[in-house]
């Protein structure tokens, strides 16, 4: 008696297996009596009934890694969004028993912070020494970059933090950045906010809007408002729509000059306090 069948409770490994022992079945079917094929300068041969491939089950399946495991969820969020992503869906998704993952991850929080880790090496950051504004403006291009192509698993970016060494370096150059620049370590822990908190809430709402299609004009379509009451807001429904790009890179400019404007302040005021210090 064959000792595996057990195995069949677990509903991934049974939909996986079915559905491998499926496809064997029609490939072998569809296969003629006699294979024959033509080589060199026109000599053939003829074989018998080719046999069918392997059995795409278990023994066929890559080794189940928390690489492999977190790959899937990005795959799965950019489908069907972050809510979609749990253990039982990765089985299923991996064609494995949902107790296995257990050995790599412990909890949907570990998988997010996982797409959190995944998303960051892509995004491939920069962490050698450079001027603070200039790691902004890049880092700001990159993820915008980034939540174009995961524009469902990028919003993984507003639910949990930075954990991984690997995602925190680059942070850390851009911390150093600030303070060699002469920020200090209250602003520059503002700053960091302010930062990532425009990049990460433009980019989902920049590409949120690629999610959905509106039959109608929206609601809130300025051109509805009556022209007495609003004036303003209606002249606005006349300008056409600017590039999203455009838009993008304007107001990175005006954080950055916002930052400038900041350091130049502080740096006033500090040198005012020396000044007093030193009279007194």
């Amino acid at each position: 008696m064959h000792r595996e069948m057990p195995l069949l409770a677990s509903t991934p490994l049974r939909y996986c297996l079915v559905r491998s022992l499926t496809v064997t079945r029609s490939i072998s079917a569809s296969l003629p009596a006699t294979l024959t094929y033509t080589v060199g300068h026109g000599d053939t041969y003829s074989v018998g009934k080719a046999s069918a491939p392997p059995p795409m089950g278990r023994r066929s399946n890559p080794p189940l890694t928390r690489q492999r495991i977190l790959e899937a969820a990005v795959a799965l969020a950019d489908r069907e969004g972050l809510e979609a992503v749990s253990v039982r869906r990765l089985a299923r998704q991996l064609c494995v028993d949902p107790m296995s993952l257990y050995n790599h991850v412990d909890s949907k929080e570990a998988i997010l912070d996982g797409i959190v880790e995944l998303l960051m090496r892509e995004a491939d950051l920069p962490v050698e020494p450079m001027e603070w504004d200039a790691w902004a403006r890049f880092t700001a291009h990159r993820f915008a970059e980034l939540a174009a192509r995961h524009p469902r698993a990028f919003a993984v970016f507003s639910l949990r933090p930075l954990m991984a060494p690997e995602s925190i370096r680059p942070v850390e150059a851009f911390l150093a950045a600030l303070a060699r620049a002469g920020f200090t370590t209250e602003r520059s822990s503002e700053i960091l906010v302010a930062f990532f908190g425009y990049v990460v809430g433009f980019s989902m709402l920049r590409h949120a809007r690629s999610l959905f299609t509106e039959a109608e004009p929206s609601a809130t379509d300025m051109s509805r408002l009556s022209p007495e009451e609003f004036p303003r807001c209606h002249q606005l429904a006349t300008l056409p729509q600017p590039e999203e790009e455009v838009v993008f890179d304007a107001s990175l400019q005006a954080l950055l000059e916002g930052m400038r404007a900041i350091l130049s302040a502080d740096v006033r005021t500090t040198r005012v306090a020396r000044t007093r210090e030193a009279t007194a």
